[in-house]
């Protein structure tokens, strides 16, 4: 296993591929809308994307140059996604059974307004709701059942190749074991002299799983070393390698 910082190489066989940009977590384990929610008021018509439950969230930010993982020891997210733009995020409340949280992290996305709270990981709920506004939106047995029993990733391991030349497509090793429920693992490749990508992928429980996903490098990156990165929300995994330049530059 890999230490968060440092190198160990290691062969394996891919079981799949994933670096879908722009993709997160919240895409993931859905709840289909509701479009009759429970309501007191019948002038409220507001209706909710998706309701998902996962460990960690990838925010999109304007003043960095990569997304920033969000994830906290001992607690996963429920993400209520908002197709209008004008609710305000403070009117947005999470309930399961009789405790309800207000939200802890709010992102814009394709038009949408992400809401998210923070929740323990050993919580099991019979019952959810969204309420937003006056509105209420029941949250699907699918979702209760991911936080009662939420993935549990460990033996994360970060491999790079150790040299690469400018303008080439360098290939990005992760492997992972889940102990816990299914669910999505996420994290952001932040790799120097190339497009910081966004990692999202299903994994199922008691599995231990291994990817395989590309960057390209720009092609007047400068020779030397170079740390990539493998930020989780939970870790930082770092690799070393260095740009080289083709014979006669």
């Amino acid at each position: 296993m890999n230490e968060p910082v440092g190198r160990r190489r290691f062969l394996f066989a891919t079981a799949g591929a994933g670096t879908i940009a722009g993709c997160t977590s919240s895409d993931l384990a859905e709840s289909p809308s509701n479009e009759t929610p429970e309501t007191s008021d019948a002038s409220v018509s507001t209706e909710i994307g998706r309701v998902s439950a996962a460990l960690q969230y990838v925010r999109p930010t304007r003043s960095e140059r990569r997304p920033e993982v969000l994830a906290t020891d001992g607690g996963q997210y429920v993400i209520v996604t908002v197709g209008e733009r004008t609710i305000d995020a403070s009117d947005v409340v999470l309930r399961l059974d009789d405790t309800e949280y207000t939200d802890t992290f709010t992102a814009n996305r394709d038009g949408r307004l992400h809401v998210g709270f923070e929740v323990p990981q050993d919580v099991a709920a019979e019952n959810g709701t969204a309420l937003v506004g006056e509105a209420r939106h029941p949250i699907y047995r699918d979702v209760l059942d991911r936080l009662a029993d939420p993935p549990r990733f460990t033996n994360v391991s970060f491999d790079a190749r150790a040299e690469i030349r400018p303008g080439a497509i360098m290939g990005l090793d992760v492997r992972i074991w889940n102990r816990g429920g299914p669910g999505p693992f996420t994290a952001v490749f932040d790799v120097p002299d190339a497009q910081p990508s966004v990692f999202s992928e299903q994994v199922d429980s008691g599995t231990f799983a291994g990817y395989t996903t590309h960057v390209t490098i720009d092609d007047d990156a400068e020779s030397g070393g170079r740390t990539a990165v493998f930020d989780t929300g939970f870790e930082r995994y770092t690799v070393p390698y260095t740009i080289v330049s083709p014979a006669g530059n």
